[in-house]
């Protein structure tokens, strides 16, 4: 039996998941600007000083991409730099601890 496809339906679905994905970003845009900003080669370091593990470069560009268990780290790109913040790292921690501790 053949599939239907709602196209209207996934339009909507579609538009939605980006009206969501830009609230995210718009956010995460003003929250990492007006805190303590760190670029990437900062950050490992500030994670490397709180937990003892320097992880890479491209661990951390996919924390900021991808995320980690559906967490992402928030960041901007100015020009060809990614740039986080301090806070931003204690929350994507605080946040991959809690749903640690949950499952």
């Amino acid at each position: 039996m053949a599939k239907t496809i709602n196209f209207e339906q996934a339009e909507q679905e579609l538009n939605a998941k980006k009206a969501k994905q830009k609230v995210y970003v718009e956010q995460a845009v003003s929250r990492v600007l007006t805190e303590s900003h760190r670029t990437i080669k900062q950050a490992q370091q500030d994670i490397h000083e709180a937990s003892g593990i320097r992880p890479d470069k491209s661990t951390v560009i996919r924390w900021i991409l991808k995320g980690k268990s559906g967490i992402r780290l928030e960041a901007v790109r100015i020009g060809n730099v990614w740039v986080t913040s301090s806070e931003a790292i204690t929350r994507f921690i605080t946040e991959i601890t809690a749903k640690s501790l949950a499952s």
